[in-house]
Protein backbone atom coordinates (compact mmCIF):
# COMPACT_ATOMS: atom_id res chain seq x y z
CA UNK A 1 0.00 0.00 0.00
CA UNK A 2 1.38 3.69 -0.90
CA UNK A 3 0.23 7.05 0.53
CA UNK A 4 -1.19 9.40 -0.66
CA UNK A 5 0.68 12.16 -2.83
CA UNK A 6 -0.75 15.24 0.29
CA UNK A 7 1.64 12.86 2.02
CA UNK A 8 -0.97 12.47 5.32
CA UNK A 9 -1.09 9.31 5.57
CA UNK A 10 -4.05 8.43 3.44
CA UNK A 11 -4.60 5.34 1.10
CA UNK A 12 -4.35 6.11 -2.75
CA UNK A 13 -8.06 5.75 -4.54
CA UNK A 14 -9.93 2.98 -4.07
CA UNK A 15 -8.42 1.73 -1.19
CA UNK A 16 -10.46 1.70 2.56
CA UNK A 17 -9.60 5.37 3.04
CA UNK A 18 -8.83 6.67 -0.67
CA UNK A 19 -12.35 8.62 -1.28
CA UNK A 20 -10.90 11.45 1.59
CA UNK A 21 -8.02 12.32 -0.18
CA UNK A 22 -8.06 14.04 -3.55
CA UNK A 23 -4.57 15.36 -3.63
CA UNK A 24 -4.92 17.15 -0.20
CA UNK A 25 -7.86 19.29 -0.95
CA UNK A 26 -10.43 18.41 1.93
CA UNK A 27 -7.80 19.70 4.01
CA UNK A 28 -6.45 22.50 2.57
CA UNK A 29 -10.10 24.03 0.93
CA UNK A 30 -11.39 23.78 4.63
CA UNK A 31 -7.74 25.93 5.92
CA UNK A 32 -8.96 27.90 3.10
CA UNK A 33 -12.44 28.60 4.84
CA UNK A 34 -11.03 29.53 7.99
CA UNK A 35 -8.57 31.58 6.70
CA UNK A 36 -11.00 33.75 4.54
CA UNK A 37 -13.62 33.78 7.42
CA UNK A 38 -10.97 34.94 9.91
CA UNK A 39 -9.55 37.50 7.01
CA UNK A 40 -13.11 38.63 6.98
CA UNK A 41 -13.74 38.63 10.81
CA UNK A 42 -10.51 40.85 11.34
CA UNK A 43 -11.64 43.26 8.34
CA UNK A 44 -14.95 43.90 9.87
CA UNK A 45 -13.24 44.22 13.51
CA UNK A 46 -10.69 46.96 11.77
CA UNK A 47 -14.10 48.94 10.45
CA UNK A 48 -16.04 49.25 13.91
CA UNK A 49 -12.92 50.56 15.23
CA UNK A 50 -11.56 52.59 12.52
CA UNK A 51 -15.38 54.29 11.71
CA UNK A 52 -15.54 56.16 15.33
CA UNK A 53 -11.49 57.23 14.96
CA UNK A 54 -11.85 58.91 11.22
CA UNK A 55 -15.58 60.10 12.39
CA UNK A 56 -13.87 63.02 14.57
CA UNK A 57 -12.53 64.33 11.19
CA UNK A 58 -15.87 65.51 9.52
CA UNK A 59 -16.86 68.97 9.96
CA UNK A 60 -19.61 69.53 12.01
CA UNK A 61 -22.61 69.88 11.10
CA UNK A 62 -23.63 73.87 11.36
CA UNK A 63 -21.69 74.44 7.69
CA UNK A 64 -22.23 77.75 5.73
CA UNK A 65 -21.15 76.92 1.75
CA UNK A 66 -20.81 80.38 0.43
CA UNK A 67 -18.33 82.31 -1.04
CA UNK A 68 -18.38 84.91 1.55
CA UNK A 69 -19.41 84.31 4.76
CA UNK A 70 -21.27 86.79 6.48
CA UNK A 71 -22.20 86.52 11.06
CA UNK A 72 -23.94 88.85 13.33
CA UNK A 73 -21.78 89.19 15.88
CA UNK A 74 -24.80 88.97 18.28
CA UNK A 75 -24.81 85.47 16.88
CA UNK A 76 -21.99 84.56 18.30
CA UNK A 77 -21.72 83.20 21.37
CA UNK A 78 -18.51 83.91 23.97
CA UNK A 79 -16.39 80.55 24.13
CA UNK A 80 -17.96 79.14 21.19
CA UNK A 81 -17.10 77.96 17.59
CA UNK A 82 -18.85 78.04 14.26
CA UNK A 83 -17.56 75.93 11.50
CA UNK A 84 -18.25 77.23 7.88
CA UNK A 85 -17.10 76.12 4.62
CA UNK A 86 -15.81 78.57 1.78
CA UNK A 87 -14.89 77.45 -1.34
CA UNK A 88 -13.33 74.26 -0.42
CA UNK A 89 -11.62 75.50 3.03
CA UNK A 90 -12.86 74.90 6.69
CA UNK A 91 -13.12 78.13 8.85
CA UNK A 92 -13.85 77.61 12.08
CA UNK A 93 -14.98 81.48 13.99
CA UNK A 94 -14.66 81.57 17.59
CA UNK A 95 -15.68 84.21 20.08
CA UNK A 96 -13.23 85.01 22.74
CA UNK A 97 -13.09 87.42 25.47
CA UNK A 98 -15.58 89.79 23.20
CA UNK A 99 -13.37 89.44 20.16
CA UNK A 100 -14.12 87.08 17.04
CA UNK A 101 -10.85 85.30 15.57
CA UNK A 102 -11.04 83.22 12.81
CA UNK A 103 -9.18 80.17 11.32
CA UNK A 104 -8.19 77.51 9.11
CA UNK A 105 -10.00 74.91 10.33
CA UNK A 106 -7.59 72.05 8.73
CA UNK A 107 -4.58 71.52 11.21
CA UNK A 108 -1.19 72.27 10.30
CA UNK A 109 0.09 69.18 10.85
CA UNK A 110 -1.72 66.74 8.00
CA UNK A 111 -4.75 69.01 7.84
CA UNK A 112 -6.93 66.98 10.16
CA UNK A 113 -9.88 69.01 11.03
CA UNK A 114 -9.85 70.48 14.60
CA UNK A 115 -12.53 70.73 17.42
CA UNK A 116 -12.95 73.71 19.64
CA UNK A 117 -13.23 72.49 23.18
CA UNK A 118 -14.68 75.81 25.35
CA UNK A 119 -13.96 74.44 28.52
CA UNK A 120 -10.29 74.60 27.93
CA UNK A 121 -10.12 77.22 24.75
CA UNK A 122 -8.09 75.60 23.12
CA UNK A 123 -8.33 73.55 19.49
CA UNK A 124 -7.66 69.76 19.39
CA UNK A 125 -6.40 67.52 16.28
CA UNK A 126 -8.20 64.36 16.92
CA UNK A 127 -5.53 62.53 14.43
CA UNK A 128 -2.37 63.20 16.22
CA UNK A 129 -3.43 64.87 19.55
CA UNK A 130 -1.79 68.61 18.46
CA UNK A 131 -3.62 71.31 20.74
CA UNK A 132 -3.61 74.91 19.62
CA UNK A 133 -4.80 77.92 21.78
CA UNK A 134 -7.04 80.28 21.24
CA UNK A 135 -4.57 82.18 19.40
CA UNK A 136 -3.91 79.58 16.71
CA UNK A 137 -0.69 79.29 18.45
CA UNK A 138 0.47 75.50 18.33
CA UNK A 139 0.78 75.14 21.98
CA UNK A 140 1.37 70.74 22.14
CA UNK A 141 1.90 67.78 19.79
CA UNK A 142 3.78 66.87 16.32
CA UNK A 143 2.90 70.44 15.11
CA UNK A 144 5.33 73.34 15.32
CA UNK A 145 3.08 76.03 12.65
CA UNK A 146 -0.07 78.10 13.93
CA UNK A 147 -3.34 77.72 12.56
CA UNK A 148 -3.48 79.62 9.35
CA UNK A 149 -5.40 82.81 10.37
CA UNK A 150 -8.64 83.84 8.08
CA UNK A 151 -8.75 87.40 7.68
CA UNK A 152 -12.20 89.16 7.58
CA UNK A 153 -13.77 92.77 8.48
CA UNK A 154 -16.92 94.02 10.80
CA UNK A 155 -19.19 96.16 9.19
CA UNK A 156 -22.10 97.27 11.05
CA UNK A 157 -22.17 94.42 13.51
CA UNK A 158 -21.29 91.79 10.82
CA UNK A 159 -18.10 89.59 10.77
CA UNK A 160 -17.67 89.52 6.73
CA UNK A 161 -15.12 86.84 5.74
CA UNK A 162 -14.79 87.34 1.84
Amino acid sequence: MTSCPCNHGAEPAGEARGDSCVGGSSQSSRRGFFHACFAMMAGIAGLVVAFPIFSFMRLPKRINTAKSIEVPLADLKEDQAVFFEREGVQIVVIYTNQEPKAFDAGCTHLGCLVSWDQNQHVFHCPCHGAIFDDQGTAVKGPVNMPLKKVKFEIAKGVLVIA
